[in-house]
This record gives C-alpha cells, structure tokens and sequence, in this order.
C-alpha cells in the first residue's frame, strides 16, 4: 500500500471543521485512488489526502 492512509474518525473531525468536503473515487487499471479534498475557508486553502491500493 503506497500513499497516507486516511481513518474515518480523521475525515469526520475534517467535516467539523470546514466549510465543504470532497470525495472522490476514481478506478483506474485496477487500482483504487480516494481522493479527499476539505476546503478550510478560515485559512483559505485546500486539503487532501490520498489512499492508493493496489491488488
């Protein structure tokens, strides 16, 4: 398993805190890519987060 890996308690403190949450999952040749993507209005940047796994 590549990438950082996200728990679900993580992205539900994310959702508390920000003003619009995105995900995404895309399948491409076999693998799984989760892209997570939390705008943060207070400090006017985004944050992502993504999980790779391949079988």
């Amino acid at each position: 398993m590549n990438g950082k890996r996200v728990l679900k308690q993580d992205i539900r403190w994310l959702a508390d805190e920000i003003y619009q949450l995105r995900v995404e999952i895309p399948l491409n040749k076999g693998k799984n890519l989760i892209s997570i993507e939390a705008y943060d209005p207070e400090e006017n940047c985004v944050r992502q987060d993504i999980e790779i796994i391949r079988k």
